[in-house]
């Protein structure tokens, strides 16, 4: 029997030489066997003879836990938590979702993820109990699980978690097919759209229209490939194709991405197309906040050389600010910029969160004078690449990147992680260019910013989507509280 795949074995380091001699070589010259750093583990390269290796296979009635296995210890508190167990929790370093005593029929609101490194530990998050993870250590060190039966959990959880990624990859890429053939066949989405008339916004060039009478929006990957699609109706209600790969996903709104311009990014539809009628720029739409650190990971892949700029949601109002959150997180990865939205008191009063929400509130004027100032230096930093990667545009006509270097940035701030309290003495945290005026917060002292002068001093020029900004000015790392016109 020939391996299809990698497959994963327990080989004692006694037994190595015997099981390289068995294992042989492939066809092409290569050792049959290879061995994982990371895990730790020997496994059979594809086209190996598994016949030969059946005696380092990994044994199932390992799996069986034992009293002194940490993954019944886990169980127990993940029972506690209300969690709907129908075996053993899986330690393989994987996110899970479980049923909890509470869901209803189809619903899984249980989520855990457990290693069996070093010493067990993992997290677990019952959403209707706990606004945020749950960190958990077991009080048994791996030295206490026997550790040839170690072994052969590790190996048979890497098994599992490979087989599953494959399977996922194959429903992915077949929803992909069938996504892509749908929106093929699909018209072009009407101007007058309800849902374009009422948040204020134009139509972008690639975005369709169902039977239904809904925008249909491309979610395409880095290289270009639609993932997914997302449906918005009349009403605002959005919904993505179930099955389908969202995560990477992005639509550009505004134009194709250039080299020698700062990538923008933001959730939704409407909110990337307010900021790109107010700053001429093209934006990253990436879905919602989660996505958001996926999409800039890629993207700062394929632009090595330009700066970031994350137009966050204030998701103020909620037990985690996720909107700020994730913006925070993509801007380390990329050594960007966060900007949210300043608002009045009465706009706060009414829940306002998004640059959207200062259209619609104050005009598209006040969405440019929030944003202006701190894309000036963006435009300048991003200066075009030798050789610049072909534009990213909502078509079919996408091509590899040229160049893949990651960024290097020797003076890019440092992020504050949700778990700290504070940067350490002499480390900078991210840039959050614009803060709400209700969090009370003390705002730095910085030069104040006169919008009336710069709005008159900046100069807008379009030209195939591109805005030069010309201003005294040439750095604004942080805003004042709103003023009375609600602008920072």
């Amino acid at each position: 029997m020939m391996a299809t795949e990698k497959t994963w074995l327990v080989i004692p380091y006694d037994e190595i030489s015997l099981a390289k001699e068995a294992a042989k070589k492939l066809p092409q010259g290569e050792n049959a066997l290879g061995f994982d750093q990371e895990l730790k583990l020997w496994f059979a390269k594809p086209g190996a003879d598994l016949s030969a290796l059946q005696r380092w296979r990994p044994d199932p009635m390992s799996q069986a836990p034992t009293k002194r296995d940490p993954r019944e210890e886990f169980a127990q508190v993940l029972t506690e938590a209300g969690f709907e167990l129908d075996g053993p929790p899986e330690m393989d370093g994987q996110l899970h979702r479980v049923n909890t005593s509470e869901d209803k029929s189809g619903q899984k609101t249980g989520a855990y993820t457990g290693y069996l490194d070093g010493t067990p530990a993992g997290w677990y998050q019952n959403h209707r109990l706990h606004s945020d993870p749950i960190k958990w250590k077991s009080s048994l060190s791996s030295s206490s699980v026997h550790k040839p039966a170690q072994h052969h959990l590790r190996a048979l959880a890497a098994q599992k978690k490979q087989t599953r990624e494959a399977e996922q990859a194959r429903k992915y890429q077949h929803h992909a097919l069938r996504v892509r053939q749908l929106f093929a066949l699909l018209p072009q989405a009407e101007a007058s759209h309800p849902y374009l008339r009422r948040k204020g916004i134009p139509l972008t060039q690639g975005i369709k229209q169902d039977r239904q009478g809904r925008l249909v929006i491309p979610l395409r990957n880095a290289e270009g490939d639609i993932r997914t699609i997302q449906r918005i109706d009349k009403t605002g209600f959005k919904s993505l194709k179930k099955g389908a790969q969202k995560t990477g996903g992005f639509f550009v709104v505004g134009g194709p991405l250039q080299a020698g311009q700062p990538l923008l990014y933001a959730e939704g539809y409407a909110t990337a197309a307010s900021i790109a009628q107010a700053t001429g720029l093209p934006v990253v739409m990436t879905v919602d906040a989660g996505n958001m650190p996926k999409v800039a990971q890629s993207l700062a892949q394929r632009y090595p050389d330009k700066a970031h700029f994350f137009l966050a949601d204030d998701d103020r109002k909620n037990a985690t600010n996720k909107g700020v959150q994730k913006a925070q997180e993509a801007a380390e990865l990329t050594q960007g910029t966060v900007i949210v939205p300043v608002f009045t008191e009465a706009e706060i009063t009414q829940n306002l969160t998004d640059f959207n929400d200062v259209q619609q509130s104050r005009g598209i004027k006040a969405v440019t004078s929030q944003i202006a100032p701190y894309l000036e230096s963006g435009v300048k930093k991003s200066a075009p690449q030798v050789n610049p990667a072909p534009p990213v545009e909502n078509n079919e006509s996408v091509v590899m990147p040229t160049s893949q270097t990651p960024i290097q940035n020797e003076q890019a701030p440092q992020v504050e992680r949700p778990d700290k309290k504070g940067p350490s003495d002499g480390e900078n945290s991210i840039k959050i260019a614009s803060l709400s005026a209700e969090k009370g917060e003390k705002t730095p002292q910085v030069t104040p910013i006169n919008i009336d002068t710069l709005m008159q001093n900046i100069t807008h020029r379009y030209e195939n989507g591109t805005v030069v900004f010309s201003s005294g000015r040439t750095r604004f790392c942080r805003s004042r509280a709103a003023n009375n016109d609600g602008v920072s």
